[in-house]
């Protein structure tokens, strides 16, 4: 009995280190032929993956970690629909925190749809 109060009291001491950090990234929306408006994004670390929400939508979805390092991030979503079956892929420097995205579809090669990649900058609030 003693035993497990002392082991139970050593876990409540210690602590360890939780891994959680949301990155919110905005780019302004020139390139779309929109000047003067920005888009607001933001990417949170669950588990394995990373919850997308932009402008805080009824529909978030989650990016997998396709590779990561301490000064580097790549997260990929795959959409499948009835329309359109696509990729998209989020760049995002860790030390200069920029991040580009860029999304890409059947449709979009195959119509040639001139469509610019996201490019902006981010802050990490957790």
């Amino acid at each position: 009995m003693l035993n497990k109060l002392l082991v139970l009291s050593l876990f409540s001491i210690i602590s360890f280190p939780v891994f959680s950090e949301t990155y919110v990234c905005s780019h302004e929306l020139t390139r779309y032929n929109r000047p003067g408006e920005i888009e607001t994004m933001w990417y949170k670390r669950e588990g394995n993956s990373f919850l997308y929400d932009f402008d805080n939508s009824d529909e978030p979805m989650f990016y997998q970690i396709f590779f990561e390092s301490e000064s580097r991030l790549i997260l990929t979503w795959g959409g499948v629909g009835d329309k359109n079956t696509g990729l998209d892929v989020v760049f995002i420097y860790k030390d200069t925190k920029e991040f580009g995205r860029k999304y890409v579809s059947m449709i979009d090669i195959r119509d040639d749809i001139r469509n610019p990649y996201t490019y902006g900058k981010c802050v990490v609030v957790n």
